[in-house]
């Protein structure tokens, strides 16, 4: 097989449509692209790595596990846990100098 630089290998993806979809997005501008595209799909993701973060929650009591809340603005989505009271999440996500680690919430952004 004669070797030249153009007989690389590359991976080529072509999507089909992508002018359509462009335009598209044009039409909708910033507001819209924002409102109907960026916040469901932001919603849909935090509320699968919200009930992964909820499964993953260690309870004794359940109080820590209450406080688990999620927020979707049309830009931004945030899971937050504890409180005042119950603020031992940040422990038990990243240990301390004697109790080791016991993540949550990593490894359901991990996912």
């Amino acid at each position: 097989m004669a070797s030249n630089a153009r007989s690389r290998s590359f991976v080529t993806v072509d999507a089909v449509g992508s002018k359509e979809l462009v335009r598209a997005f044009q039409q909708l501008g910033r507001t819209g692209v924002q409102e109907h595209i960026i916040a469901p799909t932001l919603e849909e993701a935090v509320d699968l790595v919200y009930r992964d973060v909820e499964s993953r929650v260690p309870v004794r009591t359940g109080g820590l596990k209450d406080t688990l809340r999620k927020r979707v603005s049309k830009t931004i989505a945030r899971i937050t846990i504890g409180n005042k009271r119950e603020h031992h999440g940040k422990f038990l996500e990243f240990g301390t100098s004697k109790m080791p680690a016991r993540p949550f919430m990593r490894p359901a952004l991990d996912g």
